[in-house]
């Protein structure tokens, strides 16, 4: 599925949840060798939404690294 396709879908579904949860934003990433990217988001800038985040990196990329 390309990354159009999948952020439409990410956003819908999203969409359907936000008011019966309040999802303020989410944001999917994939690992692509050393680095974590984008694949979905909600609620983010482009810009904040794009950042490449590398293993071991930050919380979320610590949380990769640990594989939590």
């Amino acid at each position: 599925m390309d990354n159009v396709l999948f952020n439409e879908k990410f956003n819908e579904i999203i969409n359907n949840l936000k008011n019966k949860i309040n999802i303020k934003n989410a944001i999917i990433r994939e690992l692509c060798g050393e680095n974590l990217i984008t694949k979905g988001y909600f609620g983010y800038g482009v810009e904040e939404a794009n950042i490449v985040i590398k293993i071991g990196r930050g919380v979320t990329g610590l949380c990769a690294l640990k594989r939590e």
